[in-house]
């Protein structure tokens, strides 16, 4: 019942917190990251706001005139109807009135909202890196630029990909800071938005802190009555020194996260357990898992053969698990090892796959994952199947948004790093891949996109069934046209001891494929690509040194590399290794990615030769590549 007035008062002041379901700003942004956030509205309903990754879905108005003039007559259909019962007395019971007023509220909203074009959109941020989907028919390239809000100056990074199976613009923005809120521009066409994204803080806060005895043979169980809060966050850590756990090779675990939430473990030497180190149980979220020793974990299989897919860090049973952080671990020496393609195993159902001990096994699936800054080693006598298992399944939208950079990683029977299935802004970036015979999987992508991006990759296992590869991928699936980006990746001879294949869709003849940049010294080939249809191939601008490579691009080279080091596949007790090339080719002849290469030509002052960016990962005259428990600050700076 209220008058026209009044109306177009409430439009004023009301628009933004009615038409979006989360109202996004700086100011409830909080610049924390790690906190769920509550805001409240004009009518004094608080709201709460994703935890730690702020996760905003918003609508997008567009204020056309056919929108305004919708509004002006709705106005004006209220204050004649307000007239008309005033000029004529009309007089209704309660009831009646309400009924009415109701009526005539519905179809003046009708008005309003028939010519409004909502699209959804999501930004999910993680430390350095920022998802974006926009949800909009497809309208040309849709470009994408950033800058650090209350800058004055945006710049440019990596267009979104157009999914024509959903009817949506998706992608990342990577090499981002931490703890920062940026502002986001995207266009395609006539259509633009602006939206915030605040990465997450890389030391959230902390509250509570329960302090270990520096030994124990009992297990650490941490359970929802124990769970911090997004603005104090549980400690677990030593009193002073070392805190062991030792779980004498008859406790299932370790330590046992059930329900928990807002946890940081940090600093333990956790060992022995039968089974796991840690494991997840049930519903967890905002788990920081750091700076802390694993070894010596799994069981033989009933035979006695191999050992059983028990990972240092498992989920083992159903559950949601979610903005799981794990950095600057040794994961090392499990008790047990897997077997290889060439070796019979009693216990699978195909006896020739890989089983045996894991890093780290999500087996239903979790989202905003980041793996980032750990070490995973073993030897040839305690082989891990997979290291790192991200995905749930082709049947649930697990393993999404997640990061994994900045690790070392070595002697995978299979897959260093398996994140198979959904893939959607999974980015794979920074890692050392040696004596592991697939550095990464992507394979039966159903979603995309997904980011291989500045790996580099040493010494391989080779066996004889199959060719090594650094990258698995392709479908079977004529629907999983999912976008792969590979980028800036080294792969090395090696001295005779590299990857046989660089990129092989083993899986299947599908995929849509942009290769840029990279520098592939493959015994064979650097890639075996179907032809179109069944793939869309995007490639240039790559440097194969490889006998049997047909260049795709043509920007191609098959040439030799001339390196800065004569051992660049050696990974060294600092955590460096010095691949770069200082002459040509592919020294500053790359193509130039904006967001991936740009900061390089940004900062080219420091380069000793040129003004471009180089092929593979390195950057002549820049740091030397960093990756493990030392290599944060590397990728901070």
């Amino acid at each position: 019942e209220s008058t026209a007035g009044e109306f177009a008062g409430a439009i004023r002041r009301d628009t933004r917190c009615r038409i979006r379901p989360v109202l996004l700003s700086q100011a409830d942004s909080g610049g924390g990251g790690h906190a769920c956030d509550t805001a409240t509205s004009s009518r004094g309903r608080k709201e709460t706001f994703a935890p730690r990754t702020h996760v905003i879905p918003m609508c997008v108005i567009s204020l056309s005139p056919v929108f305004l003039n919708s509004v002006s007559l709705a106005i004006s259909f209220l204050h004649a109807k307000d007239s008309w019962m005033k000029r004529n007395h009309v007089m209704f019971n309660a009831r009646r009135a309400r009924r009415f007023g109701v009526g005539l509220w519905l179809l003046a909203a009708m008005l309003l909202l028939a010519p409004l074009q909502l699209h959804a959109q999501t930004v999910t941020p993680t430390y350095n890196c920022v998802g974006v989907k926009w949800e909009i028919p497809y309208a040309g390239p849709c470009t994408v630029e950033v800058k650090v809000n209350g800058s004055s100056t945006y710049y440019p990074v990596m267009d979104l990909w157009y999914d024509t199976r959903y009817n949506y613009y998706i992608g990342s923005i990577m090499h981002l800071r931490d703890n920062t809120l940026y502002k986001i521009r995207l266009t395609a066409g006539a259509n633009t938005v602006e939206k915030y994204a605040q990465t997450w803080k890389n030391e959230p806060p902390e509250g509570a802190v329960t302090t270990l005895p520096a030994s124990s043979t009992d297990p650490l169980v941490i359970t929802s009555a124990d769970s911090g809060t997004a603005s104090a966050y549980h400690v677990y850590e030593p009193a002073g020194g070392a805190a062991v756990i030792d779980g004498e090779d008859t406790d299932a675990y370790n330590i046992m996260l059930n329900n928990a939430h807002y946890i940081i473990i940090r600093g333990l030497d956790l060992k022995n357990p039968m089974m796991w180190n840690i494991r997840f149980y049930g519903d967890c979220s905002n788990i920081i898992i750091e700076d802390c020793d694993m070894t010596n974990w799994g069981k033989l299989n009933a035979v006695g053969d191999w050992g059983y897919e028990h990972a240092a860090i498992a989920q083992d049973k159903p559950g949601d698990l979610s903005f799981i952080t794990i950095q600057r671990n040794k994961i090392h020496d499990p008790r047990t090892s897997s077997n290889t393609w060439d070796e019979y195993n009693s216990h699978p159902a195909d006896h020739y796959h890989p089983e045996g001990p894991m890093g780290v096994k999500f087996l239903y699936g979790a989202t905003n994952v980041v793996v980032r800054y750990n070490e995973f080693r073993t030897d040839s006598s305690h082989k891990f199947s997979d290291i790192i298992q991200l995905h749930g399944g082709p049947s649930n939208n697990k393993g999404n948004d997640s990061d994994i950079y900045g690790n070392y990683f070595e002697w995978a029977a299979d897959d260093a790093v398996e994140a198979d299935h959904n893939g959607q802004n999974v980015r794979i970036f920074g890692n050392f891949f040696e004596n592991c015979f697939d550095s990464v999987s992507f394979q039966t992508v159903s979603l995309g996109p997904t980011y291989v991006f500045r790996n580099i990759c040493g010494k391989v296992l080779h066996i004889n069934r199959f060719d090594s590869t650094f990258i698995k991928c392709g479908s079977t699936n004529p629907t999983h046209m999912s976008r792969l980006y590979v980028m800036h990746n080294t792969v090395l001879n090696a001295d005779g001891d590299g990857a046989d294949i660089a990129v092989r869709p083993i899986a299947g003849r599908y995929g849509d494929y942009y290769i840029r940049n990279n520098l592939f010294q493959a015994l064979y080939y650097a890639m075996w690509l179907y032809p179109a249809p069944d793939t869309i191939n995007d490639t240039d601008y790559n440097l194969y040194d490889c006998p049997y490579q047909t260049l795709y691009g043509a920007h191609d080279q098959n040439a030799a590399p001339s390196f800065s080091s004569a051992t660049p596949w050696v990974f060294n007790a600092s955590g460096t290794v010095d691949a770069r090339i200082y002459a040509a080719p592919g020294l500053d002849e790359a193509e130039t990615i904006h967001g991936v290469n740009a900061a390089y030509v940004k900062t080219i002052a420091v380069d000793q030769v040129g003004a471009g960016a180089d092929k593979g990962e390195a950057e002549y005259g820049q740091a030397i590549f960093k990756a493990g428990v030392y290599s944060q600050s590397y990728w901070e700076n």
